[in-house]
């Protein structure tokens, strides 16, 4: 099953990693804080030992997040440049919009010329 999505929302959720990525940068300082908290003592060695290895995986999570999140930005930016400038060229290319002479034109609807002449053969 298909499902559309805004690129607006692909976007915005694209942002939010990156905010996601900030926090965890927001962590990272917090840890190195309570790591050098914790002194030299022999006793708590082990708890410096996993506070710095779970530091590390926070970094490396929160270069992953940050990335992709911009990857996620980068390519929606592109896609709205590139579907503005087929929608600037779709409009120029209208045959309805502009006469020879590059004139703005109106075209009445078909259904209204349709329905006037369908009146006309009744009455």
């Amino acid at each position: 099953m298909a499902y559309k999505v805004s690129y607006k929302v692909v976007s915005e959720q694209g942002e939010q990693l990156k905010a996601v990525a900030r926090d965890m940068d927001n962590y990272v300082t917090e840890l190195s804080g309570i790591v050098s908290r914790l002194g030299n003592d022999e006793l708590l060695q082990s708890v410096r030992n996993d506070l710095n290895k779970f530091r590390q995986q926070l970094e490396e999570e929160k270069t992953v997040l940050n990335l992709a999140g911009q990857v996620i930005v980068d390519a929606m930016q592109s896609y709205t440049s590139v579907e503005k400038k087929c929608v600037a060229k779709v409009d120029k290319a209208k045959a309805h919009n502009r006469d020879f002479y590059k004139r703005p034109v109106s075209i009445a609807s078909a259904g209204g010329a349709v329905t006037g002449a369908v009146a006309g053969a009744r009455g």
